[in-house]
């Protein structure tokens, strides 16, 4: 039998707002074909070549069961140039991550139907569901949700709807925003590279005036640093050396940004 932590009602709201946000037939077809998918072992989710409907419908159904944590098979863009599918194992709170900025119309064209206020509705019943399964979840949510989210969560607003909802009040929070800075470049993307470091620095360009902007850069500056230095023989320090004296090279911006910002930052914590 399901569990449905806020009753049938708050579920029912959910289906009722994807509803308005698509078709009649494309509600359908996502009912029939995504919905059934909340009950599989290891559902898949598909943010590049299915409709929006799919993936939220199958997360509502995650959501209502109470399988927050369930193994997921992603499927969305990858973070090279071209955009290949990127098909991986995650969690169904980071798959939620993953379609809240997959989905945001700045990355679909602009002209996209704005899932934004559904996704975020979404977001709030999956932080409750976890605070009512163990008081400790919150925190593995959040680090989960920025995992998904990538670098993007930033100019979106994702990474500002995670830090107001932290438990956490007064302060300054910027040990919040490296932990899900950390989680959003180098536990996304493994094997952190120069054109991972550029993503995350474009992505903080598209919104310079984010309250939280200077941590948030600061916290990339840190995660680089950190990834030169505890893993010297690893791809980014090989990449960078490879790339620091070629003026010309395509990754100029992440190289300097590692040589003025990252290791003196890294260096500046650790000591």
């Amino acid at each position: 039998m399901s569990q449905e932590p806020f009753g049938s009602n708050r579920i029912t709201l959910l289906r009722s707002q994807l509803r308005t946000h698509t078709t009649q037939s494309g509600y359908r077809a996502a009912a029939l074909n995504a919905g059934p998918r909340a009950r599989e072992k290891v559902p898949a989710i598909d943010l590049m070549h299915e409709p929006p409907a799919y993936a939220i419908t199958t997360l509502i159904g995650l959501l209502e069961r109470d399988r927050l944590g369930a193994p997921i098979l992603l499927i969305e863009r990858g973070l090279d140039d071209s955009g290949t599918p990127f098909v991986h194992h995650e969690n169904a709170t980071a798959a939620l991550g993953a379609a809240c900025t997959s989905l945001h119309p700045c990355l679909r064209g602009g002209s996209a139907s704005d899932l934004s206020p559904l996704l975020d509705e979404l977001i709030g019943m999956w932080m409750v569901a976890g605070a009512v399964a163990r008081n400790s979840e919150e925190d593995r949510i959040l680090r989960d949700l920025a995992r998904g989210m990538g670098p993007w969560m930033v100019p979106q607003g994702w990474g500002s709807r995670l830090l107001h909802a932290s438990a956490s009040k007064g302060g300054p929070k910027d040990s919040l925003v490296l932990t899900l800075m950390q989680e959003a470049i180098r536990e996304r993307a493994p094997g952190l590279r120069l054109r991972v470091v550029r993503h995350a620095l474009e992505a903080l360009d598209a919104n310079p005036d984010d309250q939280f902007h200077k941590f948030w850069r600061r916290a990339v500056a840190f995660v680089v640093g950190a990834a030169i230095f505890e893993d010297p023989f690893g791809r980014l320090p090989a990449e960078y050396n490879a790339h620091r004296d070629s003026p010309a090279s395509r990754h100029r911006r992440a190289v300097d940004f590692i040589y003025k910002e990252a290791i003196p930052t890294y260096q500046s914590v650790r000591d």
